[in-house]
């Protein structure tokens, strides 16, 4: 009972210290969401997991029409939705379960990096460090907007598990290590190659045969769980072949210049250029201290991330061109992620070399845990407000026959919250991977109707993609919400392939026209 009390109030302590972190959100979680592009396609992600996680659809989704698996574009963040899970049947309304994943997500993440710190360390003001410092820093401060980077929660929970295995512990650890390796990787990519390359570096440095059999059964359990996961993306990475490309890494690779800093103390003299990367002096320091002073797990965790810091260099330092034909590593966009999580060890190393100092000087070790909390002091985060329900024009669509609808431009991510609140199938869609088909509209819709205010709408390729190649029932307009867009309606009053529906508060809502009288359609043609 001591025990339980304690974790919970650990836990309470790193709710609030997350809360604080994401503030205003506590306080805005059904108003408000994360300013950004990539929120919308978040949330909508979550809830679609939420209801249909255990369908044969999960993976489906009703954006990117007429993509399929337009889930597996994105990480799944599936660990978070397992937290989330039990409150769903709570919690309706979309936009509040996302928030609260958001929120539950990190404190989560704290407290799981306090436990591996606590338990390999024995103290609790160790715990505390690697949990503030591991999640709530400058790098992370960055990506309060990115629900499965905050999803790392069951990254320590592996790593314990993993170490007993490795330490003789029997089968209740070896299934607890397949579990959270599957969450991880089903949170992030990045998260489970970064599990996979310090699983290596654990069994290298401490190789046993009496224990490869818990290890095996560690990695059939994973499998096994990940399995219709690694089947649909395998066949969808088969099919579009989804791998990036040298310039697409050279820009998501940790350089210099990602050592800046987001937080309060630091960023005046340490500004962020790219991603904001410095740990931290107390970081920096304690971890150097457990390399020095510590034992063999302390030395292989920091291999470990020597190893993470090596492949964040992407193809510029050798080890990640080597790997770059294996799907993990060929889909991944930002190896700076992996450098992220050698960070992250980093802060359990620091914890372990504040266990040090604190079994001889405990009032050194709590003035030093008092500094690295301030080192993570970051500004307030950017909430954009969000309306309740959805804007009239949607109202009156869904009132209509169902159809798929677009909202002009493709790539705007706001109507996945609608989307999300009342379920219809949209053509706007948002993810790591864009559908090629998708990108073609984008590019055709921006080129040839919002740029271009002269060549008829019925003659313009958007048009002929819209009408042929996808089943888009209805379109709309947002000049209500979204300025410069009255030469386009000009131009849509005078063609034959979109039919004016009507105006709410400035939005135009139409319907697809395909009948001999437009000229767009390929049926109409002899």
């Amino acid at each position: 009972m001591k025990a339980l009390a304690r974790e919970l109030g650990l836990f309470a302590f790193f709710l609030f210290a997350s809360g604080y972190a994401l503030r205003p959100l506590p306080f805005h979680l059904g108003d408000s969401i994360p300013a950004g592009s990539d929120p919308p396609h978040h949330l909508y992600i979550l809830n679609w997991l939420l209801d249909h996680g255990l369908s044969s659809d999960r993976f489906e989704g009703r954006m990117f029409h007429p993509a399929k698996n337009a889930v597996l574009r994105s990480d799944l963040s599936m660990g978070t939705v397992v937290l989330v899970a039990p409150l769903a049947p709570l919690v309706g309304e979309p936009l509040v379960r996302f928030n609260l994943a958001n929120w539950l997500s990190l404190a989560f993440s704290g407290w799981a990096f306090c436990l591996l710190a606590r338990s390999w360390s024995g103290s609790i003001l160790a715990g505390i460090l690697a949990g503030v410092t591991a999640v709530l820093g400058s790098h992370q401060s960055l990506h309060y907007v990115h629900l499965n980077l905050l999803s790392v929660g069951w990254l320590p929970v592996f790593l314990l598990a993993l170490d007993r295995v490795l330490s003789g512990g029997g089968g209740r650890y070896a299934a607890l290590a397949g579990t959270a390796f599957a969450l991880t990787a089903a949170s992030s990519g990045y998260y489970g190659v970064a599990a996979c390359a310090i699983a290596a570096v654990f069994f290298a440095r401490t190789p046993s045969w009496r224990v490869l059999g818990w290890g095996a059964l560690s990695v059939v359990l994973a499998a096994a769980l990940l399995s219709p996961y690694l089947i649909a993306y395998a066949n969808l990475h088969a099919e579009e072949s989804l791998v990036r490309t040298s310039r697409e890494l050279a820009k998501g690779s940790f350089t210099l210049a990602d050592l800046g800093s987001r937080t309060v103390l630091h960023r005046i003299w340490n500004p962020a250029i790219g991603e904001p990367l410095f740990p931290g002096f107390i970081v920096l320091g304690l971890a150097i201290h457990a390399l020095r002073k510590g034992s063999k797990r302390e030395r292989t965790l920091g291999l470990s991330a020597l190893l993470l810091f090596w492949l964040g260099l992407g193809e510029p330092g050798g080890l990640y061109r080597l790997l770059a034909f294996v799907p993990p590593f060929s889909s991944m966009r930002h190896p700076v992620t992996l450098t992220a999580v050698a960070l992250m060890l980093l802060s359990v190393l620091a914890a372990s070399g504040l266990a040090l100092i604190e079994r001889r000087r405990a009032p050194l070790a709590l003035a030093l845990l008092g500094i690295g909390v301030v080192e993570t002091l970051a500004p307030p985060n950017d909430f954009v407000p969000v309306a309740p329900g959805v804007p009239p024009v949607y109202e009156a669509a869904l009132k209509l026959p169902a159809g798929p609808i677009l909202e002009v431009p493709p790539y705007e991510a706001t109507p996945l919250i609608w989307a999300a609140r009342r379920g219809f199938e949209t053509v706007n869609g948002g993810g790591a991977f864009i559908p090629a088909l998708t990108t073609r509209i984008e590019t055709t819709t921006q080129n040839h109707w919002l740029t271009d205010s002269y060549q008829p709408i019925d003659e313009s390729k958007a048009a002929s993609i819209l009408l042929n190649e996808t089943g888009t029932r209805y379109l709309i307009l947002p000049g209500g919400r979204r300025g410069g867009l009255d030469p386009l309606i000009q131009r849509f009053s005078e063609c034959r392939c979109f039919r004016e529906l009507g105006t709410y508060q400035s939005d135009r809502l139409y319907e697809v026209v395909r009948d001999s009288s437009c000229p767009a359609w390929a049926g109409s043609r002899p």
